[in-house]
């Protein structure tokens, strides 16, 4: 994500970082929408997409995956009135005008695959889908559970419901030419996972709320 300061925060920036650091290279971060991330990567715009990209059968007939780094399911950030109604992802049709969604992502098609009469709104960031949600916009955002479930904590008037079966594999994406640097990722995960840095920087940003403090108006 990108601050209003302008500066990179998130998981995938720390891991970009790290591997980075691990070649004993630069690292320039680009900023694109989630649907433009394959094109721009298949025409060499930049080196590698880490950005919580799921492995999909489609996805793979176009990049080379890296190995699989995480492993997320969705969730429905909504309002505590209409939670006990809520029950699955269906249920946002019976119970919602508007649903957003992060534009681009799996979680995104999976929402419009099920619902049938609630209006999917797609934003470009996370933030703009949840200050949606404070302004009634929309009356709930599916997205990955760890940010939901910040997004619970954080506003006691929402909670968040889990979307049972929905867990997907996170990997990083190379242009599929490019074998050797997905094997160096590989390398560099596998000895980041055994120092204790990966388990360090999924807390800061899944468990703990201190880096939201960079976007004004998110925390309470």
């Amino acid at each position: 994500m990108l601050s209003p300061q302008q500066e990179w925060i998130g998981f995938d920036i720390d891991l970009s970082k790290a591997f980075a650091q691990f070649l004993k290279k630069d690292v320039v971060f680009f900023n694109f929408q989630f649907d433009g991330l394959i094109p721009a990567l298949l025409t060499r715009k930049y080196d590698t997409a880490i950005t919580g990209m799921s492995i999909t059968p489609e996805r793979e007939k176009v990049v080379l995956f890296s190995d699989i780094y995480l492993a997320l399911g969705l969730a429905i950030a909504i309002s505590k009135d209409l939670a006990p109604k809520v029950k699955t992802l269906k249920d946002l049709d019976t119970y919602t005008k508007n649903v957003a969604v992060k534009i681009g992502t799996t979680g995104a098609q999976q929402v419009r695959d099920t619902l049938k009469s609630s209006q999917v709104v797609d934003y470009p960031t996370e933030t703009l889908a949840i200050t949606a949600m404070l302004s009634n916009k929309v009356q709930a955002f599916v997205y990955d559970e760890p940010f939901i479930q910040i997004v619970a904590r954080n506003y006691p008037q929402f909670t968040s419901i889990p979307v049972i079966g929905s867990k997907k594999n996170i990997a990083a994406a190379f242009h599929p030419s490019n074998k050797k640097l997905a094997n160096d990722f590989n390398t560099f995960l596998k000895s980041w996972k055994k120092s204790g840095e990966f388990d360090k920087i999924y807390k800061k940003f899944f468990v703990e709320t201190a880096w939201l403090k960079k976007f004004p108006g998110f925390l309470k």
